[in-house]
């Protein structure tokens, strides 16, 4: 998170011992903002969560949540009356409060005593700052920071022959997903961690399987908004077979790229080996030496200065400890070449 206000409005809400929000998806996925202007930007019904780790980092802030239920937005809150909620809250009467006042009274008066013009001083200036961040909360009418919510319950259900069958199914393409890829076994022990009981609760299950996946946004908004229990076992049922398919998918790749690349390997080995032997059999000539001896016969019968010569038996000897491969191996080769023509 970037935006300064709302990174403000989350740490009163943490210093209130507050730490819950809302998480509500964009309806725009390229939509990277931290605040919508109007809530026709983001679906109704989202997540009830809660902050469970506060990260700062000078202009930015990076927050961990853990979602609790389902909640729906029924409209928007000002917030200037939110703020005035907050400040009954922080006056209510409790014993510890009542002992702070008086300890709070007793400083004031001795700051008074002291130096009353700049205690008076300093009350302008924090008149003058509540009101700068009054009118940087409530004055921008086209940002949406607080909403009003109401919990969303599934209907009612029982436990048909229907429901029964679609949890069996969803169970068994969820092992079948975990069988391929290993990694979805960490979103499954992290669930087991929790103490929810999957298997046994076809809410849980729905949800949990549509995690699992990776569908598109509106997708699992579906799943999300869902509140028949058969509907939302289907959605995520649906999910499931096509990651499934995805994954199956990726496997098949998988092992023929690493097919293909272990049957080059084999076939480069087994030249190189090839070549080995033919060297050492006399069959064949190493690259460099036959480049070698071909320059060494172009000069043989010449009659050459003998700096020329030097120059010719440098280079040959620098060759020979060359890289096949390497571009100063080719500059030898062609300076060489150049010069036994001439």
């Amino acid at each position: 998170i970037t935006d300064k206000e709302l990174m403000e409005l989350i740490r009163r809400k943490c210093r209130l011992a507050q730490p819950y929000a809302g998480a509500f998806l964009k309806k725009d996925d390229s939509d990277e903002a931290d605040v919508v202007s109007s809530l026709d930007d983001i679906y109704d019904v989202g997540t009830f969560v809660q902050i469970t780790e506060l990260q700062e980092f000078g202009e930015r802030m990076r927050m961990i949540i853990q979602g609790h239920r389902r909640i729906k937005i029924s409209g928007l809150i000002d917030p200037n009356e939110n703020t005035k909620v907050e400040e009954k809250e922080k006056k209510k009467d409790t014993p510890n409060r009542r002992r702070k006042e008086r300890i709070n009274s007793f400083g004031r008066r001795l700051r008074r005593l002291q130096d009353i013009g700049s205690v008076n001083s300093e009350r302008k200036k924090e008149e003058e700052s509540d009101e700068v961040t009054a009118q940087s909360t409530g004055g921008d009418l086209k940002r949406v920071l607080l909403v009003k919510t109401e919990n969303l319950t599934h209907e009612p259900f029982e436990q048909t022959q229907e429901i029964k069958a679609l949890s069996a199914e969803v169970i068994k393409t969820i092992r079948d997903i975990i069988a391929k890829n290993p990694l979805y076994r960490e979103s499954l022990a992290q669930l087991i961690e929790t103490g929810k009981k999957v298997v046994d609760n076809p809410t849980h299950l729905a949800d949990f399987g549509a995690a699992l996946t990776s569908g598109e946004s509106h997708q699992l908004q579906a799943v999300l908004e869902s509140t028949n229990i058969p509907d939302r076992l289907m959605l995520t049922l649906e999910l499931l077979k096509k990651e499934l398919a995805v994954v199956t998918l990726q496997q098949k790749l998988g092992k023929e790229v690493e097919e293909k690349v272990n049957k080059m390997q084999r076939k480069y080995l087994l030249q190189e080996q090839l070549k080995i032997i033919k060297r050492e059999l006399g069959l064949e000539k190493d690259d460099k030496e036959a480049i070698s001896e071909k320059f060494r016969e172009r000069v043989s019968g010449l009659s050459l200065p003998k700096a020329v010569e030097d120059v010719i038996e440098e280079e040959l000897n620098k060759l020979s400890f060359l890289d096949n491969h390497s571009s100063e191996f080719s500059v030898t080769r062609n300076y060489l070449d150049w010069l036994t023509n001439i």
